[in-house]
């Protein structure tokens, strides 16, 4: 039997008008089968193959914060997720969190791709930035030393509770990562006084990391989690 000709697709009980060809590109979901006649008029019908659409995670957006690229909305993300940065299509190695700091001089392509662990999809959202040499994101401003110098993290090793302290100038973000890159917990502060005290009961065992956040750069202390 020549299977090239003679065949209509169908989705579920429904007849896919036009759908002759050997093969089909779908995006619905649906139980996928074909159907063969022969030229004596004989009918001979495929098994169904299921097909399931999975959506794409959202593009990574991110902007640009005198030369520290910081993504928009950690909401956005997938439950279980990571993080790479490109510059200029060549892999960052190591650039897995949700800031990179532009150190190279002049204009370049970055991109931050996001990976769902779940699904194995991907998406990434690319971004044209130039470096400013009047600002250095690897140095701590005053507003980062601000915050280093009040911050308190207690205890640690933690077991069931955290309780997180440190003075802002400014409006900051406070992430606490896992191993893996993804985020934990979320909190934001419009400037003031931080004093914030995170439940740790359903937190796996291990080694994280809490970053603060501001527009002036990125703190970050490790902390641990036993059980």
């Amino acid at each position: 039997a020549n299977y090239a000709n003679s065949v209509q697709w169908y989705r579920d009980t429904s007849l896919l008008f036009a759908e002759t060809a050997p093969s089909i590109l779908v995006d619905q979901a649906g139980n996928y089968w074909v159907e063969y006649t022969s030229d004596e008029g004989c009918k001979s019908a495929s098994e169904m193959a299921g097909v399931t659409i999975t959506a794409l995670p959202f593009p990574p957006a991110f902007h640009n914060e005198n030369n520290l690229l910081v993504l928009n909305d950690t909401a956005l993300l997938p439950t279980n997720y990571a993080l790479q940065w490109y510059q200029d299509g060549n892999l960052v190695e190591g650039a897995t969190g949700i800031s990179f700091c532009m150190t190279n001089p002049g204009t370049s392509l970055y991109t931050l791709e996001v990976s769902d662990l779940a699904s194995g999809c991907l998406n990434s959202f690319s971004l044209g930035a130039t470096f400013d040499p009047a600002y250095d994101c690897t140095v701590p401003t005053e507003e980062m030393a601000q915050i280093e110098n009040s911050f308190t993290l207690l205890p640690n090793p933690a077991n069931g509770w955290l309780q997180l302290q440190f003075d802002s100038p400014t409006r900051a973000e406070v992430v606490l990562i896992n191993a893996m890159g993804q985020i934990v917990f979320l909190e934001t502060t419009m400037g003031g006084k931080m004093d914030k005290t995170w439940e740790l009961s359903e937190v796996p065992a291990g080694l994280y990391a809490i970053s603060v956040r501001t527009a002036g750069g990125i703190f970050t202390k490790k902390l641990v989690v036993q059980r």
